[in-house]
């Protein structure tokens, strides 16, 4: 596994797949959330070890917080991110944030990069295998490669034709149907938000805790006050 896509991307009926509206306001967040990300860190992608993501995860989450300017219910707590044991094991990992596919994170990304900005024949050949698996893993997303291929344009074809054996690539033209070989599994595949928004029946359910009709037994009426402190009526807040 080289790529490693959150749980929310990968099973998005969870989070109604074919409400429009609410992909709509799935992706408007995601924009929100890549611009504090590269707010935050200085850029749309970031280099690391595999053993430092939890606390990176967490510091964001907290980067974050700050930001919202609704008050969070009394006794909040986020909640972890989870990694597999293999990203965790890495020495070199990428957090990269694409514009329309959202939040990534991919082992040997550091040595792929480093490839694509200083291209010759002798790296080309000791990391192909890397290029070669990066091409062909599934769990890498098309978008993710299109980012860092016309990043650098001229780099990208010289690499491509040194690594497939294609003298005759070109990036404008030939980079859709060497996406269409390589990424099958993507081939006329919606593309849904890294962020989508949830109702709050199912929110309730897995965090009972911030149910405002939980705790004191009673059940909250639509025009009291919101229990999340803002000030406004339950309906027009975290009721709406």
């Amino acid at each position: 596994m080289r790529g490693y896509t959150p749980f929310q991307t990968k099973h998005p009926e969870l989070a109604f797949r074919d409400n429009e509206e609410r992909i709509r306001k799935g992706f408007e967040l995601q924009k929100k959330d890549r611009e504090l990300f590269i707010e935050y860190f200085g850029s749309d992608e970031v280099l690391t070890e595999g053993r430092k993501l939890p606390g990176l995860a967490a510091e964001f989450m907290d980067y974050r917080l700050s930001k919202i300017e609704k008050p969070l219910p009394e006794g909040y707590k986020p909640p972890e991110t989870h990694f597999p044991e293999e990203l965790l094991k890495s020495k070199d990992v990428g957090i990269v944030f694409e514009e329309l596919s959202g939040q990534h994170y991919l082992v040997n990304y550091g040595t792929v990069l480093d490839v694509f900005q200083n291209p010759d024949d002798v790296k080309i050949q000791r990391h192909k295998g890397d290029i070669l698996a990066y091409l062909e893993d599934q769990t890498i997303s098309p978008y993710v490669l299109k980012k860092l291929f016309f990043r650098f344009p001229q780099n990208a074809e010289f690499i491509v034709r040194r690594v497939l054996n294609r003298p005759e690539f070109n990036l404008e033209r030939d980079f859709d149907s060497l996406m269409d070989e390589f990424k099958p599994s993507f081939k006329d595949k919606r593309i849904y938000p890294y962020v989508l928004p949830v109702s709050n029946k199912y929110v309730n359910a897995i965090r009972p805790e911030l149910d405002p009709k939980k705790g004191s037994g009673k059940k909250l009426g639509r025009n009291d006050p919101c229990p999340c402190g803002s000030g406004k009526k339950y309906k027009k807040c975290c009721g709406k």
